[in-house]
């Protein structure tokens, strides 16, 4: 697989071979907060990740990582600060369609 990260989040794309649609994986640890927190940090990267997943092969796994200052990122620009930072992940690691995620 490859990765691509930043001060927020990482993402991993692991190549699986024939798929309808990419799948994805969410890990939040402890040192971005209390279950509260994790939750809204989960479900925020769930979110942006679905809306640009027409973006991504269909063939792939993505694991998305968040990273103690995502918690951060989420309180102070909601989801449109983590689907900024996931798309810049996106676009400046090659997993996009047409890139070279593979």
């Amino acid at each position: 697989g490859r990765s691509k990260g930043n001060r927020y989040l990482v993402v991993y794309a692991f190549p699986r071979g024939e798929g309808d649609e990419p799948r994805l994986g969410v890990s939040v640890s402890r040192r971005v907060g209390g279950a509260v927190e994790r939750n809204r940090v989960k479900r925020l990267l769930r979110e942006a990740f679905w809306a640009q997943a027409e973006e991504l092969p269909a063939d792939h796994d993505f694991v998305l990582v968040a990273r103690p200052d995502a918690k951060e990122l989420a309180e102070r620009e909601g989801e449109a600060g983590i689907a900024r930072q996931l798309r810049e992940l996106v676009e400046t690691g090659g997993f996009a369609n047409g890139g070279e995620a593979g």
